[in-house]
């Protein structure tokens, strides 16, 4: 393994962890810090008992018969708080112990929920994605012997990035929704049409040209330039509705060659610092291990380095991840 691993990243590299968690309790802390200036809800029985969680209304005009007037105090003062610029929810329900508690609402029929009297619904889709039809699918498997780090040789190749102005596109989503923007419904399938065929059409068995997709679930490819036989320029697309963030990677690509050695570059990843500076490698999965060999997820890749970008959109820099593969099957 990586010796120097761990003392390096506490030098280097915050815990994600801990900056989560800080961020996390700035928002709920209130909330918390309040609960013991409260009066205990907890002994009042005034709750439904055949629903545990019931949904108290924001505008405090339903089910007020049912609830005590300790509890409706504490619920006026709750949204008090709800009413802060920085303290946003629109819930308040019961939990097991009676105790009101404040919840972010999540996007609107957008996720299935399931139900014993009914199968599972099939996964909704904001109408803005485009959706392949083929579900993806991958098994759950443990490398049985430990995946080592990348050694950094000091000496790994750091392509300078050309674009389309010297390659080829050969894989090209449509704009996506800009910072600030909202999905307004969803449907199973996401978008409605006919899903378009966005990688380039190859001229023969002898075109080893790569077929890119990521129109599935957490795929995230925007557009592929081909630069080199072997070489491809990745740009990914930016979380939907955020400040616009790309942290990670996944897609799919199809037509390989056992032989050859690729090489990608994501060109425009926006963390400072990564764990692929100190060892870490990409992922592959291959679908005809996983079906023929029961191999999932494992890692894989060479010369790998994470550098900064020698362009940016003007309002900050970009950077870059380049590594080298060979892949275990042709086609």
């Amino acid at each position: 393994m990586f010796p120097a691993l761990e003392t390096h990243l506490k030098q280097t590299i915050p815990d994600p962890y801990e900056d989560f968690m800080y961020r996390h309790l700035q928002y709920y802390g209130y909330f918390k810090a309040q609960r013991g200036s409260l009066p205990n809800s907890a002994t009042h029985q005034h709750v439904r008992k055949n629903n545990p969680q019931c949904l108290l209304n924001g505008s405090l005009g339903e089910k007020d018969d049912l609830i005590p007037d300790t509890l409706q105090k504490e619920k006026l003062l709750y949204s008090h708080m709800l009413s802060l610029p920085h303290l946003r929810s629109r819930q308040l329900l019961y939990d097991e112990l009676d105790e009101v508690n404040p919840r972010l609402r999540e996007p609107q029929e957008l996720f299935s929920i399931l139900s014993t009297k009914r199968p599972l619904q099939a996964p909704r889709w904001p109408i803005e994605c485009e959706v392949i039809k083929e579900n993806i699918h991958h098994i759950e498997w443990a490398p049985p012997q430990p995946e080592y780090f990348y050694q950094p040789k000091g000496n790994e190749k750091v392509p300078e990035i050309v674009g389309e102005k010297k390659g080829t596109v050969v894989y090209q989503l449509d704009s996506v929704p800009i910072e600030g923007s909202y999905f307004t419904s969803s449907r199973v399938g996401g978008k409605r049409g006919i899903v378009k065929e966005l990688a380039v059409t190859l001229q023969g068995p002898e075109d080893n040209t790569l077929l890119f997709e990521s129109r599935f679930e957490s795929g995230n490819l925007q557009k592929a330039v081909r630069v080199d036989t072997y070489e491809y320029e990745l740009t990914l697309r930016t979380d939907l509705y955020t400040n616009k963030h790309t942290q990670w990677f996944y897609f799919r690509v199809q037509n390989t060659r056992k032989d050859a050695t690729y090489r990608f570059t994501i060109v425009n990843l926006l963390k400072p610092k990564s764990l692929y500076t100190v060892g870490m490698k990409p992922l592959l999965y291959s679908q005809l291990d996983a079906n023929t060999r029961n191999i999932g997820w494992r890692r894989e890749g060479n010369e790998i380095k994470y550098y900064k970008n020698n362009t940016d959109d003007g309002q900050q820099p970009f950077y870059c991840l380049t590594w080298t593969i060979q892949f275990p099957y042709d086609q």
